[in-house]
C-alpha cells in the first residue's frame, strides 16, 4: 500500500518511508496527482497535454508509456488501471490525501475533511514547460480550498447551533484566516466571540478586519459588520463569560493583532527611544521585523504567497562608510522580515542582482516574483545619519508609506532606524509584530562603531563568494571580534566565511582545517545569540559534510528555517542532505524552495539543476543549468554539473568540453579534472583518463587534493578496488561528497564492497539510475 501526499507539497510514501526510485520522480508524481485529484479515468491525450506539451506526438506518447511502465514496475502492476485509451489510479494500491479529502466532502464529514487538508494543493510544485499543468493545479487548488472553507463554515455554524461557543470561535477563526476579507467569516467570528463572553476581542477583531478590507478592496467594511459593531459598542457589558473560553487560555483572537493608530493631531514619525531604552523595547517585542507585512492578510493573488523584497538601500553621500551602513540596513531588514514564516521575502542575493539595475518597479516585482518593494537611501553628515525609506506596490508603483529619519550616528542607531522602518511598514499596512520566537536583537548589536564597520566590510566582501572575497571577509570578521568579543553577528559571519573554504567550491582547501574553525565560530555565535539562523545552518552543514551525521544536520537546519523560513541557504543545505540520503524528490522540493526565495541566485539555480540530476530528470536539469549560464557564462559549477549530465547522457564530446571550461574557470579545484578523467574513462578513452589521473597524483605530492576526487576518477575507469581505497581515504580527510549518490558511481553500485561502504554511512545501498 502506498500513500500519495498532495496537500502542502507532493510526495509518495510506502511502508518503509518515502519512495525515491524512478516511480517517485517529480513528473511521475505529478501524473499520480492528476489521477488522484480527478478520481476518474483520464485520457492519455489529456495527460500528454498536461505533462509533456513540448514534446512531439510520438516522443510524448513514448514518455507517457515509459512513465506508466515505471510506475507499475515500482508500485505494482495493478497500481494503474487502463480502459482503452484512458488511465486511472487504483486507490486500493495508491491511497491519496486528496481523494480521502474529497470522499469526506462527499460523505458530509467536514471535520474529517478539514483535518486532512494540511496545506495548499501541490504547494511549491511546478513542472517546467508544462503551462497546462500549472493551470490545472491552480484551478484544482482553488476548488479544494473552496471545499475547505465551506467545511469550516459548516463546522462553525453547527457549533453555534449547539451553543458550543468555544468551538465556534475556533472554526470561525480558521475560516477568517483562510478568507480575511470575507464579511460572512467576520460576522461569524464576531458573534461567536461575543457569545463566548469576549466582547473586547470581538471589537478588536472587527477593527482589524475593517482596516484589511479598506487596504485590500479600497472600500468600507460590509454593512453587516458595521451594524454588528455598532450594536456591540452600545450593548451592556456581559455578566459572565462562557466558562468554556477561559481568559488567558485561548489563542489570540485577531488574525493579526491590531496596531494602535496615531491620533490625527499626532506626528506619524515615531519618536526615538533614549540611548538605553531602545534595547529594552527591541528585546521586549517579538523580533525587529517579524512583522506580518500586510501582504499576509491582504488577500493574495490566486496561487501566490504574500511576498516582499528589500532592494539595496543607496548611499547618498560621498563618505565611503555610507556604503557599509546602507548595506547593513538592507541586510538587517531582509533578515528580520524573513523570519515571518507566512511571508516570502526575496533573498538579498536576488534583490541586489545587477540584472535589476535600471528596471522599473513593476519589472523588478515580476523578476523577483514579489508584490511589495522596500527601497531607500542613507546619507552620513558629520555625526548624523539620515535614512529615507518607502514601501510601494510593485505592480503600479503605488506608494503605501514613506518617511525620513535622522539620528545621531552609532551602531545602535542603525538597528533602531531599521526597527522603526519595519514597525512603520507594519503600521502602514495595519499589522504589528507576529507572535513566535523572540530574536535576541540586543545580543546581535554592538556598541562599538569600529566593530560595526569591520563586520559590515566583512559582509560586503563575503557577498562575492569567491576566493578573494572570502579571504578578505575572514580578516574583517576577525577584526570585528577583536573590537567586540561579544558580537554574535561577527562570529556567524566568520563561520560562513570559513565554510566557503571548507566546502571546497573555491578551490582545494583541507576540510580538516576549515570545518572545525567554522564549527567553533558558529558555536560561539549561538552561545551569544541562539536565534541566529545562519549560525544554526553553518552547524548543520558541518554535521552534514564533516560529521556525516544526518540526524544532527537535519535538526540544525530545521532550527535555522524555523527561525528564518526565507533563509535560502538553509534550503540549499537541506537539498544536499536529501541528496545524501537518497531522498531525491525532497531534494528537488528544497531546491525549488531556495529558488523561489532567491530566483536570480546562481547558487539556487545550480542547486536545482543538480537536484534534478540526482532525481534522474536530466532534460530538466540541463535546461535549468543552461538558462543559468545565459545569465552568467562564468559560473564554473554550472559548467561542471552540465558536463556531468551530458556525460551521463553519453554526449561525451559536449560533456568533456563543459568540464574543460569548468577547469579553466576554477584552476584551484581538482573537481573539474576528476570529472574530466571520469568522462574520458566512461567514453573509453583510457589513456587520456590516466593522464589526468597522473596530473592529480603529482599535484597531490605538493598540496592537498581531496581523496574523493580520486575516487571519481577510478569510478570512470571502473576500478572498484581503487575506488574503495580512495573512498575510505575520503572519510579520513572529510572530502566525501553526495556525488556518491548520483550517477557517478552507478557502475559499481552493485559491488558488495560499495554496498558495505554505504551501509557503514547509513545510506541507501541501492538506487535507480537516471532515465
Amino acid at each position: 500500500m502506498f500513500t500519495l501526499e498532495t496537500f502542502g507539497g507532493l510526495s509518495l510514501r510506502g511502508a518503509d518511508g518515502p519512495i525515491t526510485s524512478r516511480a517517485g520522480q517529480r513528473r511521475r508524481l505529478a501524473l499520480l496527482a492528476v489521477l488522484a485529484a480527478e478520481r476518474r479515468a483520464i485520457s492519455r491525450d489529456k495527460l500528454l497535454a498536461y505533462l509533456w506539451p513540448e514534446a512531439d506526438g510520438e516522443r510524448a506518447r513514448h514518455l507517457l508509456a515509459d512513465s506508466l511502465y515505471v510506475v507499475r514496475s515500482g508500485l505494482g502492476e495493478d497500481a494503474l488501471q487502463t480502459f482503452g485509451d484512458d488511465v486511472s489510479l487504483n486507490e486500493a494500491i495508491v491511497a491519496s490525501d486528496v481523494s480521502t479529502f474529497l470522499r469526506a466532502i462527499d460523505d458530509g464529514d467536514p471535520e474529517r475533511a478539514v483535518a486532512i487538508y494540511s496545506g495548499p494543493f501541490l504547494d511549491g510544485i511546478f513542472i517546467s514547460d508544462a503551462p497546462e499543468f500549472e493551470r490545472w493545479v491552480e484551478s484544482t487548488r482553488s476548488r479544494l480550498e473552496g471545499d475547505r472553507r465551506r467545511s469550516l463554515e459548516r463546522l462553525a455554524t453547527d457549533a453555534d447551533a449547539r451553543g458550543d461557543h468555544s468551538q465556534a470561535v475556533t472554526w470561525w477563526r480558521a475560516l477568517a484566516a483562510a478568507d480575511p476579507v470575507s464579511s460572512r467569516a467576520a460576522v461569524g467570528l464576531i458573534r461567536a466571540l461575543t457569545a463566548a463572553g469576549d466582547r473586547a476581542a470581538a471589537l478588536q477583531f472587527a477593527r482589524v478586519h475593517t482596516e484589511l478590507v479598506r487596504a485590500e478592496l479600497d472600500s468600507p467594511a460590509d454593512a453587516a459588520v458595521t451594524a454588528l459593531v455598532a450594536e456591540l459598542r452600545h450593548a451592556p457589558d456581559p455578566v459572565a463569560p462562557d466558562s468554556r473560553l477561559r481568559p488567558g487560555v485561548a489563542e489570540p483572537v485577531a488574525i493579526v493583532p491590531p496596531v494602535v493608530q496615531p491620533r490625527v493631531d499626532e506626528p506619524t514619525r515615531l519618536t526615538p527611544p533614549g540611548p538605553f531604552a531602545w534595547r529594552w523595547v527591541i528585546a521586549g517585542v517579538a523580533g525587529i521585523a517579524l512583522v506580518a507585512i500586510a501582504a499576509l492578510m491582504i488577500r493574495p493573488r490566486v496561487g501566490a504567497m504574500p511576498t516582499i523584497a528589500v532592494l539595496p538601500f543607496k548611499p547618498n553621500s560621498a563618505e565611503h562608510e555610507a556604503d557599509y551602513v546602507a548595506g547593513a540596513i538592507t541586510d538587517e531588514l531582509t533578515t528580520d522580515l524573513g523570519r515571518f514564516r507566512q511571508l516570502r521575502i526575496a533573498s538579498h542575493t536576488s534583490a541586489s542582482a545587477s540584472t535589476l539595475s535600471g528596471l522599473a518597479s513593476k519589472a523588478i516585482g515580476e523578476k523577483l516574483r514579489v508584490r511589495y518593494l522596500v527601497e531607500g537611501g542613507v546619507r552620513l553628515a558629520g555625526n548624523k545619519i539620515h535614512v529615507n525609506a518607502r514601501l510601494i506596490e510593485a505592480s503600479d508603483e503605488r506608494l503605501l508609506w514613506a518617511d525620513v529619519f535622522e539620528r545621531t550616528f552609532a551602531p545602535t542607531s542603525v538597528v533602531e532606524v531599521e526597527d522603526v522602518i519595519a514597525r512603520s511598514i507594519a503600521a502602514a499596512l495595519n499589522i504589528r509584530l507576529a507572535t513566535g520566537p523572540v530574536p535576541s536583537l540586543a545580543a546581535r548589536a554592538t556598541t562599538n562603531t569600529e566593530a560595526f564597520y569591520s563586520n559590515a566590510r566583512g559582509r560586503h566582501f563575503f557577498d562575492n563568494r569567491n576566493l578573494d572575497g572570502a579571504t578578505k571577509a575572514i580578516v574583517y570578521f576577525k577584526q570585528a571580534i577583536q573590537q567586540d568579543s561579544t558580537y554574535a553577528e561577527a562570529y556567524a559571519g566568520l563561520a560562513d566565511a570559513y565554510a566557503v573554504f571548507a566546502i571546497g567550491n573555491i578551490g582545494d582547501y583541507d576540510p580538516n582545517e576549515y570545518f572545525p574553525l567554522a564549527r567553533d565560530a558558529a558555536t560561539r555565535a549561538l552561545q551569544l545569540d541562539n536565534t541566529l539562523a545562519a549560525a544554526h545552518a553553518s552547524l548543520g552543514y558541518f554535521d552534514l559534510l564533516y560529521n556525516l551525521d544526518w540526524t544532527a544536520a537535519s535538526r540544525e537546519l530545521s532550527t535555522a528555517l524555523a527561525l528564518q523560513p526565507s533563509y535560502s541557504t538553509a534550503h540549499i543545505y537541506r537539498t544536499v542532505l536529501a541528496e545524501w540520503t537518497g531522498q531525491f524528490a525532497d531534494a528537488v522540493s528544497e531546491a525549488q524552495s531556495a529558488r523561489e526565495i532567491d530566483p536570480l541566485s546562481p547558487a539556487a539555480n545550480i542547486e536545482l539543476g543538480r537536484a534534478l540530476f540526482f532525481a534522474g530528470e536530466d532534460t530538466e536539469a540541463e535546461t535549468i543549468l543552461r538558462s543559468t549560464l545565459e545569465l552568467d557564462p562564468n559560473l564554473f559549477r554550472a559548467h561542471l554539473h552540465l558536463g556531468q549530465i551530458l556525460v551521463h547522457q553519453r554526449h561525451f564530446e559536449d560533456g568533456i568540453a563543459e568540464l574543460k571550461t569548468a577547469g579553466r574557470l576554477s584552476a584551484n579545484s581538482s573537481r573539474p579534472l576528476a570529472l574530466l578523467a571520469y568522462a574520458y574513462g566512461a567514453a573509453g578513452r583510457t589513456r587520456e583518463a590516466m593522464q589526468v589521473l597522473d596530473s592529480l597524483e603529482k599535484r597531490r605530492a605538493t598540496r592537498y587534493v581531496p581523496a574523493f576526487d580520486l575516487a571519481i576518477v577510478y569510478a570512470g575507469l571502473r576500478d572498484t578496488a581503487n575506488v574503495m581505497r580512495s573512498l575510505n581515504e575520503s572519510i579520513d580527510d572529510h572530502s566525501i561528497r553526495p556525488y556518491l549518490m548520483d550517477a557517478t558511481f552507478d557502475d559499481i553500485r552493485g559491488a558488495e564492497p560499495f554496498r558495505r561502504f554505504l551501509t557503514r554511512l547509513h545510506l541507501p545501498v541501492s538506487k535507480t539510475a537516471g532515465k
